[in-house]
């Protein structure tokens, strides 16, 4: 299966996943699983149940594993909801970027009502909740059968000691459905700059420059595959 990577809305369409400073995540890409009923190593805290470590469904963006999430079915005029959460250290008054990348498989594709979510909550030192960022991951309208990737930028506030980093499948109605998630990162920092056109293909972007002009050379003396 061949590998692509979009975004769209709040959801912003990067040349690449680079951002400033370090990936302060641990296991950002979901190769390693975790203890016991603990999908995944370092994501602490697993809501609800239905996720899952999947290698073989769908082409990974990153490694071969991602994670997969999907409802409870808990009956009607219930939600039900799944996520992992991993707290991160933060200081208060700096600015901090999470990215993250979905996949809506066409074989079980998203369902009418359900919703996707990807967030940042930042907390004090005694786990208070002081906000958060939130941004949608993907609906039923998202695109099937590409990776599409999430940005979620803000400034902790005052007070702020940790950021839960915060992945979340909302299902209503027992709609089915699955989202898959790869290839994480939250790390201090701005976003990158996002390509300001069809003709910024090379970094710096959001400028035209001669690396733009040299990698359309190069992809034009290679030719068509």
């Amino acid at each position: 299966m061949k590998k692509s990577l979009i975004a769209m809305g709040a959801v912003t369409l990067l040349g690449m996943q680079a951002i400033a400073g370090t990936n302060l995540l641990g296991n950002p890409s979901f190769e390693n699983p975790g203890p016991g009923i603990i999908p995944f190593a370092d994501w602490t805290e697993q809501f609800f149940g239905n996720v899952e470590l999947s290698d073989s469904e769908i082409t990974a963006l990153d490694g071969v594993a991602v994670c997969k999430t999907f409802g409870t079915f808990p009956g009607p005029g219930i939600q039900g909801d799944t996520g992992l959460i991993q707290r991160v250290p933060v200081t208060a008054g700096e600015e901090y970027t999470g990215i993250i990348n979905v996949y809506n498989s066409s074989i079980d594709p998203l369902g009418a009502d359900n919703l996707v979510l990807w967030l940042l909550q930042w907390k004090d030192a005694a786990g208070g909740s002081l906000g958060e960022v939130n941004v949608q991951a993907a609906n039923p309208a998202t695109p099937q059968d590409q990776w599409i990737q999430v940005v979620a930028n803000g400034v902790a506030p005052e007070g702020a000691a940790n950021v839960d980093v915060f992945l979340l499948f909302l299902q209503f109605n027992n709609q089915p459905g699955a989202i898959y998630w790869d290839d994480a990162s939250f790390s201090q920092g701005s976003p990158p700059n996002q390509p300001c056109g069809v003709a910024d293909l090379a970094e710096p972007f959001g400028v035209l420059d001669l690396n733009d002009i040299t990698a359309f050379i190069g992809a034009f003396t290679t030719g068509c595959p």
